[in-house]
């Protein structure tokens, strides 16, 4: 049997992934339909990032009286966003605001 040290599977994980961080990011200059793959990834990402944060940046100006606005709300999607490239491993990661739990526990 053997023994688990503590962080032990961060370590394992992350010495895993280092070996193809890199062609991850930048191997897709290899592949053949790469600008049509590419094009349309980062237009599905823009979409998604644009749209869910201008529309948290309406609710967060009308329900807390104009204190965040669509630029607050655009500005920590776009950290996240370069967070998560940076350190999630993969230079596409899905994230988004948490809206539809806030929505369901907040009415």
């Amino acid at each position: 049997r053997k023994r688990w040290h503590f962080g032990q599977a961060i370590r394992e994980e992350c010495r895993d992934v280092w070996k193809f961080w890199g062609r991850d990011w930048f191997g897709v200059s290899d592949l053949k339909a790469a600008p049509g793959t590419v094009a349309s990834a980062t237009l599905y990402m823009f979409s998604y990032s644009f749209l869910t944060s201008a529309s948290f940046g309406f609710l967060y100006t009308r329900e807390l009286g104009g204190e965040w606005s669509a630029a607050v709300s655009f500005a920590s999607g776009g950290l996240t966003g370069v967070f998560m490239a940076l350190f999630g491993g993969q230079p596409v990661v899905l994230y988004g605001q948490t809206g539809p739990i806030v929505l369901l526990y907040g009415y």
